[in-house]
């Protein structure tokens, strides 16, 4: 949410990715959860699954990214 981003930013742009990075996760939880319970409704499970996609790119650039911070 954008209260862990905003904390995030205190410790600059590291803090900021981890705070999106957990934004992320627990956006793709969420997404993968709605799925589980719309697998009746394949043309909504389908927006949805292109979504979760869509979320898991993000968190993939962003674990990347805290990687190589990290170096």
């Amino acid at each position: 949410t954008k209260g862990k981003v905003i904390l995030g930013n205190i410790n600059h742009d590291k803090g900021v990715l981890v705070a999106m990075k957990s934004n992320e996760t627990q956006t793709n939880k969420l997404y993968e959860e709605a799925l589980q319970k719309l697998e009746d409704e394949p043309e909504v499970a389908g927006i949805l699954l292109r979504n979760l996609e869509d979320e898991r790119r993000h968190r993939l650039w962003l674990v990347s990214t805290l990687d190589a911070i990290a170096l």
